[in-house]
C-alpha cells in the first residue's frame, strides 16, 4: 500500500478535492474576481495575484455540482496552485476557490475509488474516500493547461439557430 501527503480543498459543504502538496503555491484571503464576459461558466473569473492575472476555475460548476443557492458567496480562501505545461516555462499557476483553509490529508491506494461522476474524468486523476465521502484528486493540468474550448461543454451557437 502506497500513502502520499496531499491538501484537502474544501469546495463546498459537501465536496471536496485534493491536489498534491507540491502543487499548493499559496493561499489568500485577498482576491477580488474580475468577471470575464462570454468566458464559460467553470472559469469565468480572473483573479489578479502578484503581477499575473490567474483564471479561477470552479470543478463544481464543471462538473454540474454547484448548489446555484450557495456559489461564491461561500469562499473565504483562494488556493493558488501550479501546473506543469510541457512548455519552456515548465509551469503556469491558476486559482480554485476554498470554503475553508486547506488541511494535509494522507491518502491510500486502499481507499481508491471510483469518481463521483464521469465529468470528473476530465479534471481528476483518481478518487478516494475518506470517511463516506468521495474525494477526486485535481489534474490541475487537465483544468488549467488545455484551450478552454476543449474542455468546455458543447454549447448553442444562437446565431446559427436564426440562420437556419
Amino acid at each position: 500500500m502506497a500513502i502520499a501527503k496531499a491538501l484537502r480543498l474544501e469546495l463546498a459543504a459537501a465536496q471536496s478535492v485534493a491536489i498534491g502538496l507540491h502543487e499548493m503555491i499559496a493561499v489568500t484571503e485577498e482576491v477580488t474576481p474580475i468577471h470575464v464576459p462570454r468566458a464559460p461558466s467553470h472559469c469565468r473569473s480572473l483573479v489578479a495575484w502578484q503581477t499575473q492575472l490567474l483564471p479561477l476555475f470552479d470543478p463544481l460548476e464543471w462538473c454540474g455540482e454547484n448548489d446555484t443557492n450557495a456559489k461564491r458567496d461561500s469562499a473565504k480562501f483562494y488556493a493558488i496552485v501550479s501546473y506543469e505545461t510541457g512548455s519552456a516555462e515548465g509551469f503556469a499557476l491558476g486559482c480554485i476557490a476554498l470554503r475553508s483553509f486547506p488541511a494535509a490529508i494522507d491518502v491510500d491506494d486502499a481507499n481508491a475509488c471510483m469518481l463521483p461522476s464521469q465529468r470528473w474524468q476530465t479534471i481528476a486523476h483518481a478518487c478516494f474516500l475518506d470517511g463516506d465521502a468521495m474525494i477526486p484528486i485535481l489534474d490541475l493540468a487537465a483544468m488549467f493547461g488545455r484551450p478552454m474550448e476543449q474542455l468546455a461543454p458543447a454549447e448553442v451557437n444562437p446565431f446559427e439557430a436564426l440562420a437556419a
